[in-house]
This record gives structure tokens, sequence and C-alpha cells, in this order.
């Protein structure tokens, strides 16, 4: 099987340069959104599916793919006690049910053809409480981060060919940060996308399970 990417989330900052990076190095991409959108890329390489739908992916899981990059993810700067719950159930269903729900079924699609590569974009509020404006989305992606570690028992349970990496990245510029006030010294999401897709394509006899990215400038 040739190299094949789906990447969930194409819209996002990550997800546009992670894609640019995949096909600098002639990846087939295949890039999925819930917008309604022109593509990002105009390269025979690839292929944009707009308003997905994510609680069917039926026909996703019959294509042929051997890597899979989740980029979905919500993020709010409210305080707890400004957060009602309409809100918190959408930070939760953005950040970890649904995700979770798509990295199950493609793990089970990897586990049987025993090989793919799977790529959790996390973020470092993951690990550790943040008790002040990140409670919610903290928490949700720590559950996400817990689903990753138990798939990776999963695998070396299975002895499998599978592998999975969550990345654990500080703030980087996109369209949810371009107000912040420390903006410039945020994390250029190209690196990160250059960084990821070189570990994924170019490893040989390691693994690694985990990525730490922080900013160098505070």
């Amino acid at each position: 099987m040739s190299n094949t990417v789906v990447i969930a989330g194409i819209n996002s900052a990550i997800g546009i340069s992670i894609a640019s990076e995949f096909l600098n190095r002639n990846v087939q991409v295949i890039g999925l959104t819930r917008k309604n959108e022109n593509n990002y890329f105009e390269n025979s390489l690839y292929t944009q599916i707009n308003k997905f739908n994510y609680s069917d992916l039926s026909d996703l899981l019959n294509l042929e793919f051997n890597m899979f990059i989740n980029c979905i993810g919500k993020y709010s700067d409210l305080t707890f006690k400004d957060l009602n719950k309409k809100e918190i159930v959408e930070m939760y269903q953005s950040n970890l049910i649904l995700p979770s729900v798509i990295i199950l079924k493609v793990f089970n699609k990897f586990l049987n053809q025993d090989n793919g590569y799977i790529v959790n974009i996390n973020s470092v509020a993951a690990l550790s409480s943040n008790p002040d404006n990140e409670i919610i989305y903290s928490s949700s992606k720590a559950g996400l981060k817990t689903l990753i570690e138990s798939l990776q028992t999963e695998v070396a349970n299975h002895k499998s060919n599978v592998r999975i990496v969550d990345v654990f990245s500080g703030a980087f510029k996109s369209n949810i940060t371009k107000k912040r006030n420390d903006y410039s010294k945020l994390i250029d999401p190209n690196e990160i996308g250059a960084l990821l897709v070189s570990q994924i394509l170019n490893r040989n006899s390691f693994i690694q399970d985990k990525i730490y990215i922080k900013r160098d400038i505070y």
C-alpha cells in the first residue's frame, strides 16, 4: 500500500500545515471538513471531502489509507462560571466524544490490517488541571489522552505494527488565537507540521508514543 493520510479537521491551521508538508513529500492526502469550502490545495495528490458526516464513517473506512491525523478540536477561554450547559456539552463533544469515536473506528481498521499510524493533536492543557479559564477544555483533552494511552496498551498487547502518537502542543498561531496579545510569540504551525511529518515518514528503529511541543518565547 502506498502512503495515504486522512486528516480530520483539515480546515484548522495545524491541519493545513500538516497536509502541506505531506504533499511536499508526494504523499496522497484526504482532507475532511464539516464545512463547505473551496479546496485548500490545488494538487493532484489532494482530495477534500466537504460537509463530511462524522456520524457515518462507512465510506471513509472503505478507503485505503495507512495514516490518520486527528486535528478536530474546540477551544474556549470562558471561565467555568461563565460556561452554560450547552457550551460544556459542545466542548466535550468536539474534544472528546467525536474524536474518540473516529479514532476507535480507525484503530480497528488499522489493527485488522496490522498496519497504520494514528496521530492525535492534543494540548499541553491535557497534562495538568487549569482551574481558571480552561477547566472544561483541559479536562476534555485529558480524557482523550487517557483513550490514546489505552489504545497504545492494546497495540503492545497485540504486538501489532499499528503506531499511535499523542502530540501535546502549546498554543500555536491560528484563527482561534489571532486576537491574543501574545500572538507573535505563539508556535508556528508550519514548524509543527514539518516536525510531525518527518517523525512519521523518516522513523526506522524507534517508537515515539508522545511528543511534547512547547513555546520557545513567553
